[in-house]
């Protein structure tokens, strides 16, 4: 009788792990399931934080040659065009990002980025 409880218990979390992969995906254009991009903060914490820093400050052996996040008048003088065009091309020292991240993680990533001037 115990080892059924067990095995009903796996099945039931094992259907809810499955479940709820699918709650997070949604249809590419082409039909397959395509993850959904997260708030950008997985991404800049994974491409972009090592130079600007988790809190969007900048990293210290970087200081004045990358932007802080968190000023809100710098990121007043910069639109989100101007911010897509930076991650595509790079801008010395930042590498281009456009082959590495598509579009929709990019607007991910510029969310973030403009999260860090509103705290």
């Amino acid at each position: 009788m115990q080892m059924r409880s067990a095995i009903v218990k796996i099945s039931v979390i094992g259907a809810v792990a499955v479940g709820s992969f699918f709650v997070f995906m949604k249809p590419a254009a082409s039909g397959s399931p395509v993850a959904v991009i997260d708030d950008g903060g997985q991404i800049y914490g994974t491409k972009c934080a090592g130079c600007h820093g988790a809190d969007g400050k900048g990293n210290e052996r970087l200081k004045g040659r990358v932007p802080d996040f968190t000023n809100a008048d710098w990121q007043k003088k910069h639109s989100d065009d101007e911010f897509t065009q930076i991650i595509k091309e790079g801008k010395r020292p930042m590498p281009p990002f456009k082959d590495k991240l598509s579009d929709d993680e990019i607007k991910a990533v510029i969310g973030k980025v403009r999260s860090f001037a509103s705290k």
